[in-house]
């Protein structure tokens, strides 16, 4: 799952710098996912599949930036899936991103594809 690609289609759900800069979605920039360093992003998009696949609805999965010295100290984002259809086809994903005291709110729908993979759903 490319975390870049499910923001983009998301209108951004939760937000990464280096995807708000890609995509031109400069009202991103100042969002706390923005702060996340690039080296830290395939960690974060691993622990999303992970919390799609294997957590239950209500269970908070929480992740933290690995990178040393990063302006303003470590990002986290605590994850929490929920009204997963009876199929098991579609999730709601809360999160909660915060760095320091500063702390967004987040909430985004992913659906599995045919193929299985869980992408952003428009809907």
């Amino acid at each position: 799952m490319r975390i870049s690609r499910v923001l983009s289609s998301l209108v951004l759900a939760l937000a990464c710098g280096q995807a708000a800069h890609a995509a031109g979605v400069g009202f991103m920039n100042n969002t706390i996912v923005a702060h996340i360093p690039k080296q830290d992003w395939q960690q974060l998009e691993k622990t999303i599949g992970q919390v799609l696949n294997e957590t239950p609805d209500g269970k908070t999965t929480t992740w933290t930036t690995q990178t040393k010295r990063m302006k303003g100290g470590p990002v986290t984002v605590a994850m929490t899936p929920k009204n997963t259809t009876s199929e098991g086809k579609c999730r709601l994903l809360s999160a909660e991103v915060s760095q320091q005291t500063k702390k967004e709110p987040w909430q985004f729908l992913f659906c599995k594809n045919a193929e299985g993979a869980w992408r952003a759903s428009t809907d």
